[in-house]
């Protein structure tokens, strides 16, 4: 038939040549460049046909080595560089977007300097770092005063900037989850409750017409809610369970922000971000405390003293509860217009 390599039109296009009419002695010689080094061909068996086989061998910088993804830390570093994990402590656990209140201080929050990372807690002297740690290590191997001792170095700390909210409640979590006496979580809620009845002296200083300490020691009361509710961590033969107190906690920390004479703009931000994620709860669980609070929510809203900004969030707020926690879209577009 006579047809050469012009006839079957060799060109640099995979199509041509799958689709040319091969005759069945043609046996076409590909050209050395065109022989690719891939890393799955060496374990591919090849036929020898007539002729040595030739082994080509990969050079090290040529071969393609897939990057491994990061595992997010197994453990949390203390001051002094130690690695402790607690066995019921799983750090960097991803938050779930059907969670409403477990994602307030990480989205809704997060412009109000809260913190993202459950390491950042700051550094303690040695021997409270020590304390905290044997706390974290072992909640059963120590005495109840090393366990007390540690809830009052973590609440502490939490006080002093909302930032120390998440990492602050993972710790105090991770004891929780392990005790067996129930001292620890006995021991945080008594000291939550000490500290709100001591506001005044211990969370009342203000800053720029705010409550920095109180609202941080808001936050930290949410963030304990958010972790104790998503684990249904319950006390045995307890009238009030931990969540109620914290609930309790929360609604008057809201309260106090509220009946100030002119509510500050973050403490109106903070107020609206807490009821947006927890509302639903406190209108099952404590409705007449919610109620009390949405009556100071309308009073500060008829105030004439109060800025614009202040009085159109405390609007939403009031809007939002009315439409059961639920903006409809056209309040959306109101109050967001670059939403459209």
């Amino acid at each position: 038939m006579g047809i050469g390599y012009a006839s079957v039109g060799l060109q640099h296009s995979r199509s041509a040549v799958l689709h040319a009419q091969v005759p069945p002695h043609y046996r076409p010689v590909m050209p050395p460049h065109a022989l690719l080094n891939s890393a799955s061909s060496g374990n591919v068996p090849h036929a020898q046909a007539g002729g040595p086989r030739v082994h080509f061998k990969l050079q090290p910088q040529q071969a393609i080595i897939p990057e491994k993804k990061k595992s997010p830390p197994s453990s949390l570093t203390n001051g002094n560089g130690k690695s402790i994990r607690p066995q019921s402590f799983t750090p960097g656990l991803k938050r779930s977007k059907s969670l409403t209140s477990a994602d307030a201080l990480a989205s809704g929050m997060a412009a109000l300097g809260l913190a993202a990372d459950a390491g950042d807690l700051g550094n303690f002297p040695p021997e409270i770092q020590e304390c905290i740690d044997k706390a974290l290590e072992d909640p059963n191997a120590v005495c109840a005063r090393t366990l007390m001792d540690a809830v009052g170095h973590l609440v502490s700390r939490a006080v002093e900037s909302p930032r120390y909210a998440l990492p602050a409640a993972r710790r105090c979590i991770a004891v929780v989850e392990r005790e067996s006496t129930e001292t620890f979580l006995e021991s945080l809620l008594n000291t939550c409750q000490q500290w709100y009845h001591d506001r005044d002296k211990l969370l009342g200083s203000q800053v720029g017409g705010g409550r920095p300490r109180l609202m941080a020691f808001l936050s930290f009361l949410l963030e304990m809610y958010c972790q104790l509710r998503r684990r249904a961590i319950q006390r045995r033969g307890a009238s009030a369970q931990p969540g109620q107190v914290l609930l309790t906690l929360i609604c008057k920390c809201c309260e106090d922000c509220i009946r100030q004479p002119v509510p500050s703009a973050s403490d109106t931000e903070n107020l609206f971000f807490v009821l947006t994620y927890i509302g639903r709860d406190l209108e099952s669980v404590l409705p007449g405390e919610l109620e009390r609070l949405l009556s100071a929510v309308r009073d500060a809203f008829l105030n004439s003293a109060a800025a614009p900004s202040i009085r159109r969030t405390l609007l939403q707020l009031i809007e939002l509860h009315a439409s059961r926690w639920q903006l409809p879209g056209c309040a959306v577009l109101y109050y967001y217009p670059s939403s459209k």
